[in-house]
């Protein structure tokens, strides 16, 4: 078995092992394991050759469907990029790294930032599995977790040089980490944990060091470290657990998402909730006399300091602030203040009849 972690290896597990399939074309895979991440399909009759593109601009790849798969081309930079990505390029190609690092940065932000997304992945490996037998299902568990030990026995084998000089190494500290919830996952022996174990596994696979940005943000649940403001709060996944056993795929249930909340009713702020403080002095802005967050800037009544009061302002915490973590996602902060008035309007309008 194959000791290193690559989304090619999953893939041949997957398909080859697992599915008993031959594995799909490299962009076929990627797709599959990270949809509406990485490729974008362009329009096309079938029945034609264009050659996948990569996007600067975007940061996508771009391709078209050549019956009914999509369509590498030849030895092109859209090629060499996805090698990379999947773990299989070994080209010395300076630019088409650095693309793919690019990348790699790129879905690790969306990902930390916006956890519907992690919920869009979770929720295409449980559709993955659900239609699974009970021999299939077995032979899933079995694989993967025959290859999460094998790979993290073979990184914690390694010496220090020899796992940075690896093909695709990844520091020893984001390995622990990401191992640690693979394994916390996986071990609780139900259905959620498996698949948050197996998003975890492919995630590492792509995001390579990247995926400590995750971590940051994430336990091993998915669930946020530290609440916002305007906090996230969990619906419940659907999976039925499993005590004292390991579940088998008639466990299978559909999952839901997660959402923000926000239970205050100071609605006539403009960000209900929000601890504003002074970026140079730290001094606390909104009990300072005249303090309004409806204005844009706010010059702080202790240093003089000019503070922008804006959404792309709002972090979980200094802490969050000072390491560079992703501020709160405006759509889901948006959403949860209209479903907090809408929860108060009818609250009013209940009162009203009672009356």
């Amino acid at each position: 078995m194959n000791t290193e972690l690559r989304l090619g290896t999953i893939g041949d597990l997957l398909f080859g092992t697992v599915l008993e399939k031959r594995k799909p074309n490299q962009l076929e895979l990627l797709d599959f394991l990270f949809p509406g991440l990485l490729i974008v399909e362009l329009p096309s009759d079938g029945r034609t050759k264009t050659p996948a593109e990569y996007i600067d601009v975007e940061g996508c790849i771009k391709a078209v469907r050549y019956q009914s798969f999509f369509y590498t081309g030849g030895n092109n930079r859209a090629s060499q990029i996805t090698g990379r990505l999947i773990g299989t390029a070994r080209g010395s190609q300076t630019k088409e790294r650095k693309t793919a690092s690019l990348i790699q940065e790129r879905i690790a932000s969306e990902l930390a930032v916006d956890p519907r997304k992690i919920d869009v992945l979770r929720r295409q490996y449980f559709l993955m599995v659900k239609p699974f037998t009970e021999e299939v299902w077995d032979r899933f568990i079995d694989t993967f977790a025959d290859y999460i030990n094998a790979v993290r026995d073979h990184h914690m084998a390694l010496d220090q040089n020899s796992r940075l000089s690896e093909l695709f190494p990844i520091k020893d500290e984001v390995a622990r980490e990401l191992f640690d919830n693979i394994i916390d996952e996986w071990n609780t022996g139900s259905m959620p944990g498996y698949i948050n174990a197996f998003t975890w596994l492919v995630l590492g696979a792509l995001l390579r060091d990247e995926v400590g940005r995750l971590n940051y943000v994430y336990d091993s649940g998915f669930e946020l470290r530290r609440a916002r403001n305007v906090g996230r709060q969990a619906s419940g996944t659907g999976y039925p657990p499993v005590q004292g056993e390991r579940a088998t795929a008639n466990d299978l249930s559909p999952d839901e998402y997660v959402e923000y909340y926000y239970e205050g009713d100071d609605l006539d702020n403009l960000y209900p909730g929000i601890e504003w403080f002074c970026d140079r002095c730290g001094a606390y802005l909104n009990d300072q006399p005249g303090f309004n967050d409806h204005h844009k800037i706010w010059k702080c009544r202790r240093c003089g300091y000019k503070n922008l009061i804006d959404i792309e302002n709002i972090f979980d915490s200094e802490e969050d602030y000072k390491n560079g973590a992703p501020a709160t996602d405006p759509d889901l902060f948006y959403k949860a203040l209209l479903d907090r008035s809408n929860e108060l309007d009818g609250k009013a309008e209940d009162e009203e009849t009672d009356s």
